[in-house]
């Protein structure tokens, strides 16, 4: 790993899945509350992975 502080959260997790999950959960909340910047146009994919067809990223 490259750096301590890396290494030293990936075992933190390793050892307490259970902590993960939970600082997981609350780091997807917290960047579900976020707003968008004025201006910028936004797309919910239907497939994560996969851009929509007829996307605005085709524009």
């Amino acid at each position: 790993m490259g750096s301590t502080a890396t290494s030293d959260v990936v075992r933190t997790y390793n050892s307490n899945p259970a902590l993960f999950l939970r600082e997981f959960n609350d780091a997807m909340i917290k960047m579900g509350n976020l707003r968008p910047s004025r201006g910028v146009q936004l797309e919910i994919r239907n497939v994560c992975s996969k851009v929509n067809r007829n996307s605005i990223a085709d524009m």
